[in-house]
């Protein structure tokens, strides 16, 4: 099926918002024009942009032509509007912030790396409030755990009294902490890893080997190479919702580094961590809903034979991605735990989905602590 008609199988509001999530602003090919010119329900369109939390970006397209801009409702064009400059502004402040934290590890003698949305606002996206992210995250080595606690101490960044589950279960980053910037509560995430390693093999070492400088609050710090924030992406992926930010990421990066990337070696580390399935399906729908140019060669390298492609579509792939709950619901429906078979191998598999509801118990019974009063 050519790339183009992929998208022709979803509502015009769908396909809207696949033909707008994207840096290039120009409608190369009219289609934004005809569908602008077609029904557009505006209220579900929003709906769909803030879910899938591309709303800055997809506005970013529409108001850089004044054709377009005219052709959206003046009052979604004013909420759009002060929703992206919101975020420019929010986005700044995080940058100065993650500035300050690294600078005040830099002098403690500590090596740390941006990486996830922050890092990918900077070196792809630009600051101009065009890609949303949930937390400041930093990665160190597991050596410099201590030192680094002490300095995040130091800054004022606190955890919470009584952790959530979410936080205590986590195998490689620690505790959220948080801390009072701009009138609201700032969290950060401060990694050793980047996965959990009974999911996928970790990779932690070679990371930092091929990690790259990138300019962050006006000083040169560390990010993870082009292909290895690829591999994070894809991963990353298989253990959050479906929306359509992640997959921008990825279409996005191998836009600006497709031609530079060292495809094979990619193929080979995804292989080597169990995550060949789960580089596929990223790629694969970077490809059908925002045109990536993924080489022909790689998606046929890491495709999963056919029953597993056809269980991955419905589960994970295009086909999910719009699913919703129902008519007036736009919440997707393929549970989380269904994100295991973006997983390598049939023995992964049934060991994730068995962790998974020893998780899901264990959840409960945490839960049912804290609610429970001492001595009760």
């Amino acid at each position: 099926m050519p790339r183009a008609a992929h998208l022709e199988r979803f509502a015009p509001e769908e396909r809207l918002l696949c033909r707008v999530a994207r840096l290039d602003r120009e409608d190369h090919d009219g289609r934004v024009r005809r569908l602008l010119d077609g029904p557009i329900d505006w209220d579900r369109f929003w709906g769909l942009a803030q879910l899938h939390e591309v709303l800055p970006l997809s506005w970013a397209f529409l108001r850089a032509d004044a054709d377009r801009r005219a052709r959206v409702p003046i009052d979604v064009a004013e909420r759009a509007e002060r929703v992206y400059f919101a975020t420019q502004i929010r986005t700044n402040q995080r940058t100065e912030e993650v500035g300050r934290v690294l600078s005040a590890m830099e002098a403690a003698g500590i090596e740390a790396m941006v990486v996830k949305g922050l890092a990918l606002v900077l070196t792809i996206y630009g600051t101009d409030g065009l890609r949303t992210f949930d937390d400041l995250d930093i990665l160190v080595r597991r050596r410099d755990l201590d030192p680094s606690r002490a300095v995040l101490d130091a800054l004022g960044y606190r955890t919470r009294s009584v952790p959530r589950f979410e936080e205590v279960d986590h195998r490689f980053h620690d505790l959220q902490y948080f801390r009072p910037l701009a009138g609201r509560l700032e969290c950060l995430e401060l990694h050793w890893d980047l996965w959990d390693p009974r999911q996928f093999q970790s990779a932690i070492d070679g990371f930092w080997q091929r990690a790259q400088p990138a300019t962050i609050a006006g000083a040169s710090r560390l990010v993870l190479s082009d292909a290895d924030t690829l591999l994070h992406l894809a991963i990353h992926r298989t253990r959050a919702p479906l929306r359509l930010r992640f997959i921008c990421d990825v279409a996005e990066l191998v836009r600006a580094r497709g031609a530079a990337l060292d495809w094979d070696a990619l193929v080979s580390r995804a292989e080597s961590v169990g995550a060949r399935t789960a580089l596929h399906v990223v790629l694969d729908l970077a490809a059908q809903l925002l045109d990536a140019d993924v080489p022909g060669e790689v998606l046929r390298a890491t495709s999963p034979g056919p029953v597993k492609r056809a269980v991955l579509e419905r589960t994970c792939g295009a086909s999910a991605m719009f699913r919703r709950a129902s008519d007036d619901d736009v919440r997707q429906q393929p549970h989380l735990v269904l994100r295991v078979l973006e997983q390598d191998g049939a023995l992964t598999i049934a060991r994730a989905g068995a962790r998974a509801a020893v998780r899901k118990r264990s959840k409960w019974r945490y839960n049912r602590r804290l609610r429970t009063p001492a001595g009760g």
